[in-house]
């Protein structure tokens, strides 16, 4: 359609749905969806982390997992995750992450 910008986001759009469908038009909530899944981004990179690290670079578990929680916190609380994160439009680059 002429309203249209042409964008194929999919699961952004899904998750908006649904986002609309649980918390109406209360923004609260999609900013909520927004902090969980980014949470959830924080979550599967610590694991890539500790993977990574335990195969390639420690010996011991317990160094990999200090390595991977520095580097998750680290990406946890980046300034480039701002945006995405605080507005209710980024969360097709949040997703982008799973």
């Amino acid at each position: 359609s002429s309203d249209s910008h042409k964008s194929f986001r999919p699961l952004a759009v899904l998750s908006f749905l649904i986002s609309r469908i649980v918390y109406g038009i209360n923004a609260r909530g999609f900013h909520f969806d927004n902090v969980f899944l980014h949470a959830l981004v924080v979550y599967f990179y610590s694991k890539f982390c500790f993977r990574l690290t335990e195969t390639y670079l420690a010996r011991d578990p317990k160094q990999a997992w200090h390595v991977a929680a520095a580097a998750s916190v680290f990406y946890s609380v980046h300034p480039v995750h701002v945006e995405p994160v605080c507005s209710i439009v980024g969360r097709s680059d949040i997703l982008c992450g799973l």
